[in-house]
């Protein structure tokens, strides 16, 4: 349970669903579209259980999952913020687009080299 509760906190601090939805949203008008919508897909959750697994490494047993966010992001409060805008951004246009998404994986994933 403690372990969902970083999972999805995180995903929602980080602004992960909105980018899983424009992932989802991308055409599937043939085979390669369908295989790269899968991979990024993959490539997100994958990702963001390491980025869990990371808070949960970071912070201490027993501490809300809202804590644990707070001490993995500690010293790395810039790059967060940024990561979390840049996501944003990305997402606020309602067009879902290979190229906008790659981007917003490699942000994500920027996060993880931080750490």
């Amino acid at each position: 349970a403690d372990v969902a509760r970083v999972h999805f906190e995180l995903g929602e601090r980080l602004g992960l669903p909105d980018v899983l939805g424009r992932i989802i949203a991308l055409p599937r008008e043939d085979r390669w579209q369908t295989m790269a919508r899968a991979a990024l897909r993959e490539e997100l959750y994958d990702v963001h259980g390491q980025l869990t697994e990371q808070v949960l490494q970071a912070g201490e047993r027993g501490q809300s999952a809202e804590a644990q966010i707070d001490q993995w992001a500690a010293g790395h409060d810039d790059l967060v913020a940024r990561a979390a805008a840049t996501l944003t951004e990305i997402c606020a246009d309602e067009r879902a687009e290979l190229a906008r998404m790659s981007v917003a994986l490699r942000v994500v994933r920027g996060l993880l080299a931080a750490q």
